[in-house]
């Protein structure tokens, strides 16, 4: 039809009558199927790559659903593994993208993309915005391209009360519970009246945790117990309503990285800044057990509070150091050529008032 339309006037009314227009329309009609198929080939091409992780990922869901199907899964339990593995193939899909993409990044470039990507969030912990050291930013860039993905089911148990916790957590996705198990709770934490009291051992939550937080934190310097940054003793750490993505980092991680990036000077430093801010929270739970139970969560939050604000300070003074340094070496450059210039233009004077006594 299209051929036609190209090759006729009125949709055949008028058309070849010699040898020499059929020949020609013959040709036009021949290259314009040439054409036509090239358009599909190119449409068909684009779609596949567009579709390529959906077929794949297409195929692993089919594969597993085979599977529960034949071992008579029930219906309900079927279903809470496939949307778990669905959201689970999704995460570690969108990792090996990144990672393919950061390689094709060059390596002058890497740096300064991983810290404009990643820099902040790390800087939201506590733990890690104490780093005075003056390789600290490349030092939390290592720590990021350290941590791996893990993902957890809706309602499901991250981080047990009894549990010996020897890993960070940061949420990229979903929300998290903490919710506190101690025959005493604190009721104002709890949301209660200072007079109020919790039945003794019953759950209440006291947090809930949005993508950026993070907690197990000062697990990386050997506290196991995470439920202490939220003033308690026995906490459990439960997924939200919806999926969710943690990046995780583990103490023997942590620990090697340290040693094996930052052998010398530089790793003691990072670790005296560590520990000193370990000695800090200590105290704060020292000093908050001595004058009685409820305060601690809100000592922490000040403490990292005035560590964030004096590590913004510092940027911002850093920042600004370099814009003066920069500002007086234009205003010397310029100063500079324009002396140049009066002492060119003088000696151009000068030659020319001697060519006149000659």
């Amino acid at each position: 039809f299209i051929n036609t339309v190209f090759t006729t006037v009125g949709f055949g009314d008028i058309s070849a009558t010699n040898t020499q227009e059929r020949g020609f329309l013959v040709v036009v009609m021949y290259i314009g199927t040439i054409i036509f198929g090239m358009l599909l080939t190119e449409v068909d091409t684009a779609v596949s790559y567009l579709r390529r992780f959906a077929r794949k990922r297409g195929h692993d869901l089919q594969v597993l659903l085979d599977f529960l199907r034949s071992k008579h899964v029930p219906v309900q339990l079927e279903r809470e593994i496939m949307e778990w593995v669905e959201f689970d193939w999704d995460t570690h899909e969108d990792v090996r993208t990144t990672a393919y993409a950061m390689e094709l990044v060059p390596e002058q470039q890497l740096y300064e993309l991983q810290k404009h990507l990643h820099f902040n969030r790390l800087l939201k912990v506590p733990l890690f915005n104490s780093i005075k050291c003056v390789y600290k930013d490349q030092f939390l860039v290592d720590v990021w391209m350290i941590m791996k993905p893990q993902t957890f089911c809706k309602s499901k148990v991250i981080v047990g009360p009894d549990e010996d916790l020897d890993r960070m957590f940061m949420i990229r996705s979903g929300t998290v519970r903490v919710i506190s198990l101690d025959q005493t709770a604190s009721p104002t934490a709890a949301g209660g009246t200072p007079n109020a009291s919790l039945a003794k051992g019953t759950p209440k939550t006291i947090d809930i945790l949005r993508p950026g937080d993070a907690f197990g934190s000062y697990s990386l310097m050997g506290d196991t117990n995470a439920g202490r940054a939220f003033d308690c003793q026995r906490a459990q750490f439960t997924a939200g309503t919806t999926y969710v993505e943690c990046l995780v980092l583990t103490r023997e991680e942590f620990t090697s990285l340290i040693d094996s990036e930052y052998p010398n000077e530089v790793g003691d430093a990072i670790r005296q800044d560590l520990e000193d801010h370990m000695m800090a929270i200590k105290q704060v739970r020292e000093d908050d057990d001595g004058g009685g139970k409820g305060g601690g969560t809100m000592k922490l939050k000040v403490l990292a509070s005035w560590s964030m604000l004096i590590a913004k300070l510092m940027r911002q003074m850093s920042s600004t150091y370099d814009m003066s340094v920069a500002v007086r070496r234009t205003i010397g450059a310029g100063l500079s050529s324009k002396a140049n210039a009066l002492r060119k233009q003088k000696s151009m004077r000068g030659k020319a008032a001697a060519g006149e006594a000659e």
